[in-house]
């Protein structure tokens, strides 16, 4: 995974010509499949599809060809939203919760999709981590996400993430359901009734977890 902090402001290279293009001064997602569309290099008015890019390094992002780039124009805006927009959007329950804003957003290097959401610490809610499989619509004025989601952010909140939790709620070694969440009653003791009404949706995130960071070692 990688967070689009870490591709923001990176320069921009091409295979083909040698040449450096510029920094990033823009990512476009995709609000309906969850994903980014492609990277927009302000100072000329160009944009290059996710999908077209070669390797993201630690200091550039490589593409194969100056044709690669597009017009900013080509971008098409109906199902599209800035990043800088999004990170100012509030994440609304469907019961109308206020659970806060995005601080930063994780996707997958190869392909782009989101996996997972950082909420901002707030003087009355704690840091949070929220999967993209809770979010129901991201929307011009705010982002709906589900009951069973908001429940599990509850679980992952920790000051220094997702790996916490994982720590936490899983321990060091592979036990049963019934340990794990007895572990998890340090970080969500307030939650629990809802944890056992909600079993089989934890279960399911749980696995996707795993697997997300079973993929990233």
């Amino acid at each position: 995974m990688i967070s689009i902090e870490e591709i923001m402001n990176k320069n921009l290279i091409s295979v083909k010509e040698g040449r450096q293009f510029g920094k990033i001064t823009e990512i476009i997602l995709d609000k309906e499949k969850f994903e980014v569309k492609g990277l927009v290099l302000g100072n000329i008015e160009k944009f290059l599809k996710f999908s077209d890019i070669t390797s993201i390094g630690e200091s550039s992002i490589v593409f194969q060809s100056e044709e690669k780039l597009l017009d900013i124009n080509a971008i098409e805006k109906e199902d599209s939203i800035e990043y800088s927009k999004l990170k100012n959007l509030k994440i609304i329950t469907e019961k109308g919760a206020d659970l806060g804003k995005i601080e930063s957003i994780y996707v997958k290097k190869e392909t782009g999709v989101i996996t997972h959401y950082e909420i901002a610490e707030t003087p009355v809610s704690e840091h949070k981590i929220l999967s993209q499989e809770g979010i129901e619509k991201i929307g011009s004025d705010a982002v709906i996400v589900n009951e069973d989601a908001a429940s599990i952010s509850e679980l992952m909140k920790s000051k220094s993430g997702m790996m916490n939790f994982i720590k936490s709620f899983f321990g060091k070694t592979k036990k049963t359901v019934k340990i794990a969440e007895e572990k998890s009653k340090d970080v969500a003791a307030n939650v629990k009734e809802k944890i056992e009404k909600s079993k089989p949706k934890i279960d399911e995130y749980k696995n996707k977890i795993k697997k997300i960071i079973k993929k990233d070692k």
